[in-house]
Formats: structure tokens, C-alpha cells, sequence
């Protein structure tokens, strides 16, 4: 069964302008009015949770720390999409995130910094972490101010010695990846961005693709069992510790939003991989999946093919 761990879940305010953000000074505020709007509850896990749940998987999960208001929004939100909730509560209020995008294309976000977060809480996230039925655990995106940065490695740790044989997904950046690397996750996913800040080197999507694959690889030399990196327009890479090497190119189309995108395509490759067997034909899927989600089209048309 699969649990998304998001330890900072949001609700995402996306806003839609018809033209570019303004933006005032001292003397004179300015404003911007939307043309459309809407909300959803956020975070990379919950994201990965509910691409899951569209493409068919019948057993997931979504954890993190939910309060306040916005933190009951967040669980009522979830429940209705019919994924499995077993979030902790927490006595401070769950941030909300703001979206924005405009007729060129642009965006914006403004992300909120999250509550504090006890030790007891985190003890509670650990044992929900630690119950048997959860083989695959999703550990995505940034987490509170108040947890150290080797937060996601010590979730893994405990889990791991009464669970050895858990599969765990990284998608993260944060100071604690390189310990993380070291237990051997199954799936590591950054982008081209991500991928430079975890290696230390100058990669972005404009990278000559020999450099992103020996940055990739030095993840896989760290204890990577795969990694996954995102290109954007340019499409994905795929790395395994047993040597394989597959390309997905950049698929056309008319870009709505990024925003999502990676999740997908983490989702819809685990997905695709668990029901299918092959590591290409899942890349391939969960290619054409992500730019579906960039170009704002139903990612189901999808499912299944190989």
C-alpha cells in the first residue's frame, strides 16, 4: 500500500490574471483583479496521493501534520477524493499557499512557513510510517522551519529497522538528501535544478545532457537504487544502479502550468512500474502524463498504455 508523507501540507490558493502581476511601491499600493479562482489542498505528497488514486491504485495514503482550520480543510479535502487519511494534529494552523498565473505564462508563488512541529508529533509520524500495510512511502517536498534537515533521515532509519524491506521514493532537495541516499532509496526524483543543488554542480534543463546524466550518477554512487530527473520541456532521464539508462524527449504542446508537474510524473512512473514491470514503458508514461498535466489535459487517456 502507498503513504505520501507531506510533512507541511497547504491549501493552494491559485489565482488566474489576465495580465503580468503588478506590483506597487512605499507610496502606492497595486492591484491586481483575477479572473478566476480556486483552491486544493497542497503539498507534494498529497499531490503524488491523488495522481495515484486517478490512475486506478486502489490503496493509498496521505500523512503529514494538519491544524487549525486550514488543517481540517486540508483532511476534508483528501478524504473526498477517496484517499486514506492518517494525518497528525497539531495545534498550530496549516499554511496556505498562493498561486499565480498569468496570460503570459508567468508564475508566482508565495508559499506560507508552516507551524512549529513537537517531538511528540513526529513520534506519532514515525509510528504511522512504521504500520506494516505501507511497503511504499513517498517522502516529498520541504517540511517546517522547526524540523532539522535530517528529518526525512530519520524517518527512514527508524521505519527501516522494523521495516527493511519498505520502498522508499524521494523527492526532495534539502540538506539531509546525501544520508537519506546512503539507505538505499528505491526512487530518487529531482530536477534539473534540484539535481545541481544536491551535487554541487551547475546543472539546469539547458545542461548538455553527458552532465546531467554524471551528476544523476553520482546519486546513484551514493546509495540511489534509481533516479528520476525531470527536464521540463526536454522531458526525463532515467538511471538504474544496474546500469540502464532510458530518455523520454520533450513532448509540444501549449503550456497552463508547471505547477504539479513532477508530481505526476513521480506518481504516474511508480504507477505504471508496480503494474507493468518495465522501467522504460514507465518512464515513457509517466512522461506524456506529466506534460498532460502542463498542458491542462486529463492524464486518465493515458493510463494503461505501454
Amino acid at each position: 500500500m502507498y503513504l505520501t508523507v507531506t510533512l507541511n501540507p497547504s491549501i493552494d490558493h491559485y489565482v488566474r490574471l489576465p495580465s503580468p502581476l503588478k506590483t506597487g511601491d512605499k507610496k502606492s499600493p497595486a492591484t491586481s483583479r483575477s479572473i478566476s479562482e480556486r483552491t486544493e489542498a497542497g503539498g507534494k505528497g498529497i499531490n503524488v496521493a491523488r495522481v495515484l488514486r486517478k490512475l486506478g491504485a486502489p490503496d493509498v495514503a496521505a500523512t503529514g501534520f494538519v491544524g487549525g482550520f486550514t488543517g481540517e480543510r486540508i483532511e476534508d479535502i483528501v478524504k473526498g477524493e477517496k484517499i486514506e487519511t492518517s494525518f497528525v494534529k497539531i495545534s498550530g494552523q496549516s499554511r496556505i499557499n498562493t498561486k499565480i498565473s498569468d496570460n503570459l505564462g508567468i508564475e508566482t508563488e508565495i508559499n506560507g512557513a508552516g507551524p512549529d512541529i513537537p517531538g511528540s508529533a513526529m513520534e506519532s509520524l514515525v509510528k504511522i510510517c512504521e504500520m506494516p500495510e505501507y511497503d511504499t512511502i513517498f517522502l516529498s517536498g520541504s517540511f517546517p522551519a522547526s524540523l532539522p534537515s535530517d528529518t526525512y533521515g530519520r524517518i527512514m532509519k527508524k521505519v527501516l529497522s522494523v521495516k527493511p524491506e519498505c520502498r522508499f521514493i524521494l523527492d526532495f532537495a534539502g540538506e539531509g538528501i546525501i544520508e537519506c541516499l546512503k539507505l538505499h532509496p528505491f526512487l530518487v526524483k529531482p530536477n534539473a535544478a534540484e539535481l545541481g543543488r544536491i551535487t554541487g554542480r551547475e546543472i539546469s534543463v539547458d545542461s548538455k545532457i553527458t552532465d546531467i546524466r554524471r551528476a544523476a550518477e553520482l546519486l546513484i554512487e551514493e546509495g540511489a537504487a534509481n533516479v528520476l530527473v525531470s527536464l521540463g520541456p526536454d522531458g526525463a532521464l532515467l538511471l538504474s544502479s544496474n546500469g540502464d539508462s532510458f530518455r523520454a524527449s520533450g513532448i509540444s504542446g501549449n503550456a497552463i502550468s508547471t505547477i504539479g508537474a513532477g508530481d505526476t510524473m513521480l506518481a504516474s512512473f511508480i504507477f505504471h512500474f508496480d503494474n507493468y514491470g518495465s522501467m522504460h514503458n514507465a518512464l515513457e508514461f509517466a512522461n506524456r502524463t506529466a506534460a498532460m498535466a502542463v498542458f491542462g489535459e486529463d492524464i486518465l487517456p493515458a493510463r494503461g498504455q505501454d
